[in-house]
């Protein structure tokens, strides 16, 4: 019996966040097959196996619970393709860090969506109040070039966000769109202390333009999960 470890992607369709990468890691003993054509086999059996989970519309949370089943498919699925296995193993089956970080934000911006107004506003002076507090923290140097990137920073952060927060806040809360547009407004202000905040020279010294949370290094942030 020869042993094979896998690590295949597979596109999960999630009920909640639609498409997301799955990883799922394993090993195999195989009794009949060459190793290559069975790990290939093996993962399209996976793939076939999380698509017909996922159209029972079954969370990537509950992944895990799902292994005994993939566990017991698999072994007639790669037969009908000529390999046979002595042993399956099935380690772990979850979400890949993009689809981590992918769902971290989309939460984050549902979180908001079901804000009223009055929470969105208190959000966002919350927000300016930390990002104040930072600025306060850097030396005239720093707040000197911190300013030349402001602006570019501002302006990142309402072309990737507010277009989607203003759609979501407006279906989800059904306030109306005068009360949304001056929300919004105060949260885009607040971003903008943070984003004045936002660059200093050096990486230790950059800031959250959503939350005002110092960056500890890394494309989001470890507070908010919003993107850097």
């Amino acid at each position: 019996m020869e042993n094979i470890k896998f690590n295949t992607t597979v596109a999960y369709n999630d009920p909640d966040f639609r498409f997301i990468d799955v990883n799922v890691i394993g090993d195999a003993g195989i009794t009949k097959g060459e190793p290559e054509h069975a790990k290939k086999v093996i993962e399209l059996a996976l793939a076939q196996i999380l698509n017909a989970i996922s159209s029972e519309r079954v969370s990537y949370k509950d992944l895990p619970s799902q292994i005994v089943r993939m566990k017991q498919e698999v072994p007639g699925i790669v037969k009908d393709n000529g390999v046979e296995l002595g042993s399956l193993n099935i380690m772990a089956v979850g979400p890949s860090d993009k689809a981590k970080a992918f769902i971290e934000r989309m939460t984050k911006i549902n979180e908001m969506a079901k804000m009223s107004p009055e929470e969105l506003a208190k959000k966002a002076e919350e927000a300016q109040r930390k990002a104040q507090e930072q600025w306060n923290m850097l030396t005239p140097e720093q707040q000197a070039q911190a300013m030349q990137n402001a602006e570019i920073a501002r302006k990142k952060f309402e072309e990737e966000h507010k277009d989607v927060l203003a759609h979501a806040q407006a279906v989800a809360s059904g306030g109306s769109p005068d009360d949304i547009s001056k929300a919004l407004k105060m949260a885009a202000n607040a971003a903008g202390g943070a984003a004045a905040a936002a660059s200093t020279g050096a990486a230790a010294n950059k800031f959250c333009t959503n939350c005002g949370t110092p960056s500890k290094g890394g494309a989001f942030c470890c507070n908010c999960g919003a993107k850097l």
